[in-house]
């Protein structure tokens, strides 16, 4: 069975079949000269790459990600908001939104989660701290306030999905996974 996702390299040089070993799982085409995947490495790919939790995560995320967004968006549009308290909305509702999500679905965590939350919320703030001083800056230089909002993303999600994966629900780890 094919435990890794990789790839070997075909090639043909003066007629004879020329094997260069790397990954396993991909070829190299003769033909166009790129790296193709066979079918049961590919499928073994997948399958760890949707079972992930960092793929879970940005999932979450995204969803997340939109749901705070709107709030925003529409607490700026439509309700004359200023940035800052629209983003502090915005981002209550999307920690409201992820909690059971990631908790459940994203890291598998089945015990219960009263114990986790306190961890969970310091991630969150922490997260949340890194996202303010960003927007912060953004706004600083002038940025659109919409831009600044979205560019201000990734330190609070890079943040959060360390510190959920390895701090808040690190005992859930299937085997060797962790």
């Amino acid at each position: 069975m094919d435990k890794g996702c990789g790839f070997t390299i075909r090639w043909k040089l003066g007629g004879a079949s020329r094997r260069v070993y790397g990954m396993r799982g991909l070829s190299m085409s003769p033909v166009v000269g790129c790296v193709l995947p066979n079918d049961r490495s590919l499928k073994s790919c997948l399958k760890r790459l949707i079972a992930s939790p960092l793929l879970k995560f940005l999932i979450t995320g995204v969803l997340n990600t939109l749901v705070g967004l709107c709030v925003i968006y529409l607490l700026m549009g439509l309700f004359s908001v200023p940035e800052r308290p629209a983003n502090s909305i915005g981002y209550a509702v999307g920690v409201v939104f992820s909690y059971q999500l990631n908790s459940r679905w994203t890291f598998g965590y089945r015990d219960t989660l009263l114990p986790v939350l306190p961890r969970y919320i310091t991630v969150i703030v922490v997260a949340y701290l890194a996202n303010l001083a960003c927007l912060n800056a953004l706004l600083g230089l002038h940025v659109n306030g919409y831009l600044a909002q979205a560019l201000a993303l990734p330190p609070y999600t890079a943040i959060g999905f360390l510190g959920m994966r390895f701090w808040v629900f690190k005992k859930n780890d299937p085997p060797g996974t962790g």
